[in-house]
């Protein structure tokens, strides 16, 4: 293994040095090819086979050839290295979760890393001053197993981020085994507790799903559960919860009260305050069926309850929808929607649709979809508009502005269980609000191996957001080690915000930032940025990192408190590639 394995186009380090495997691959591909030509997974795989020899594209026949123009950006993005290995967190298991974030209030972010596997170890990382330590046992965490994914918040306002652990996704019968998800708390000190029973969390079913929000605006952040159930087995079917913080350590499950005990194959919840109405709505994907827009009626209403909103708000598709996130892509201060599609789940044809994109050749296969916030509660679908409609298979994700231009990227982790789904997984860079462009190639971060947990973070605080992504599949032997994509950074500028909430959730979570700046030619620009910890299946650092572009100088930073108030409060002008620390109820940073 070294830092240039498995990136596609294989090349360089990552050709291999025992070719026998790949030469009797091509062997088989050449027969299956000659008697179904326009088997195209298998077309594929041959030019793959072709590369990890050294002999693509000189030594595959022309007939079979997928051109290299093919694998071709037009991007200014530069190649990123993977230094997994040298920071020692080159994990290698199998599909899981991350989260960067910063456990011990030191000010780098450590890293919390999970497998889904019921017998791989929860694995803890503390930052020391750029040196990541693995101190998972003196953490009290060794006991700790499995977990498709994680998410972390501050849930009883103590000062320290504590964790959700969700499990048991894809065991779609009960008798693959059922588990419970864990909330652990951290105790201030380096270690953490298991608190899921005390807090009333213990619940066992099938999810990976889960959002922190504060539905009822009382500063303390509530709990959304998205479980998975599968249609014609209602005997078996378990709904949604939504968790409302007690304010003591515990939570109640309200869900069936305020209407959002949802059934589906849920596979992803988003929230945001889409509507900028003071309170915080709820986004659930289905793999199977439509999509459910939880709104939220606080503020309408006076009392907590929501309505489903899906279809009047027309972002009831993909049916076969898995990960999402709410970010506000063209600035404009209101969230728009990104939910990806995961057609045939089983992985059959994934390959062959990804082969038939990147050839130019019409494919049989969902896509996704990228929703415009319209600022009248309902959303327009730009994804061909976005240069989105592509077969983005996708699990892990993120998103961030990764060139520091003030416009949101996005990385997506792609594959599927099937070993032959073995595609790039993809980086998006977002073209001034208007469109999004590949990157994938100019920046070397298409590992072909299977994208789990995303996690997009600053962790060299060089002022750039680096890629932390967990790669492996579903089964025993396809795991694969984690990668650490360090970002070689440009020109522009930046500024990192972290918010403390005092009547807001301590981690200020769904609070609204807005970022007016000038430019070196004298013209204003506003980023909007909201505090979370982004796509349904990753984990940023909740601090903000907010690209400026060629800013010189920062007029002011407002802040929106996700307390239930509307208006936005000024804070001043501060200065450019800062870490900017602002506390609610305290009038200057």
């Amino acid at each position: 293994h070294n830092s240039e394995s498995c990136l596609f186009p294989i090349k360089g380090a990552a050709i291999h040095k025992n070719k026998n495997g790949s030469n009797k691959a091509i062997e088989i591909y050449k027969k299956i090819l000659k008697k179904y030509p326009l088997d195209y997974q298998s077309k594929w795989l041959l030019n793959l086979a072709y590369m990890t020899i050294d002999e693509y594209p000189s030594g595959v026949p022309s007939d079979l050839l997928i051109p290299p123009s093919k694998f071709r950006n037009n991007t200014k993005m530069k190649p990123f290295t993977n230094k997994a290995s040298e920071y020692g967190i080159a994990i290698n298991k199998l599909s899981g979760a991350s989260i960067f974030d910063d456990f011990d209030n030191d000010g780098d972010p450590d890293l919390l890393c999970s497998s889904w596997s019921i017998d791989d170890q929860l694995e803890y990382f503390e930052n020391d001053n750029g040196k990541m330590q693995n101190r998972t046992n003196q953490a009290l965490l060794s006991s700790l197993y499995g977990g498709l994914n994680m998410k972390q918040a501050d849930y009883n306002n103590d000062g320290f981020l504590d964790v959700f652990i969700i499990r048991g996704a894809w065991r779609r019968d009960v008798s693959l085994g059922i588990y419970p998800n864990s909330l652990l708390r951290n105790n201030g000190d380096g270690t953490f507790t298991d608190v899921t029973i005390e807090s009333g969390l213990y619940h066992i079913g099938a999810s990976q799903a889960a959002t922190w929000v504060d539905v009822n605006n009382d500063g303390f952040i509530d709990l959304f559960v998205a479980n998975e159930s599968i249609p014609n087995k209602p005997n078996e079917w378990k709904r949604c919860n939504l968790y409302i913080n007690n304010s003591n350590g515990q939570f109640t499950d309200y869900a069936p009260n305020l209407g959002v005990d949802y059934i589906g194959y849920l596979k992803g919840v988003t929230a945001s305050d889409y509507d900028n109405d003071g309170d915080m709505d709820i986004y659930i994907t289905n793999l199977i069926g439509d999509n459910f827009f939880a709104h939220n009626l606080l503020k309408e209403t006076g009392t907590l309850a929501f309505e489903e909103r899906a279809k009047t708000t027309k972002t009831n598709e993909p049916e076969k929808a898995f990960p999402c996130w709410f970010f506000d892509y063209n600035n404009d201060g209101y969230d728009d929607l990104f939910v990806s599609a995961y057609d045939d789940f089983i992985g059959v044809g994934q390959t062959a649709a990804v082969a038939k994109s990147y050839m130019g050749i019409p494919f049989d296969s969902e896509i996704p979809r990228l929703y415009l916030n319209n600022r009248d509660n309902t959303f327009s679908n730009k994804t061909i508009e976005a240069k989105l409609n592509l077969p983005l298979h996708t699990m892990g994700c993120n998103y961030g502005d990764l060139n520091n231009d003030g416009y949101d990227d996005f990385y997506l982790g792609t594959g599927a269980p099937d070993f032959r789904t073995v595609v790039p997984n993809r980086l998006f860079i977002n073209n001034n609000g208007n469109n999004f462009e590949d990157a994938t190639f100019d920046a070397n971060v298409g590992s072909i191996q299977k994208g789990h947990g995303v996690s997009l973070v600053d962790v060299d605080r060089d002022g750039d957001l680096d890629i932390y992504t967990v790669l492996g599949g579903a089964y025993s032997g396809d795991f694969f080690h984690n990668a650490l994509y360090l970002n070689p950074g440009n020109k522009n500028s930046w500024i990192k915000i972290k918010l403390v909430g005092t009547t807001t959730n301590k981690s200020a979570i769904g609070s609204k930032v807005r970022i007016k700046y000038l430019t070196k030619y004298g013209s204003q620009h506003t980023v909007y940025k909201t505090v979370g910890s982004g796509s349904s299946f990753g984990a940023n650092e909740l601090q903000i990192s907010a690209g400026l572009n060629d800013a010189t100088e920062v007029l002011s930073i407002e802040v929106r408190w996700a307390n239930g108030n509307t208006e936005y409060i000024n804070y001043g002008s501060v200065p450019i590639k800062k870490l900017i620390v602002i506390t609610e109820g305290i009038s200057s940073p």
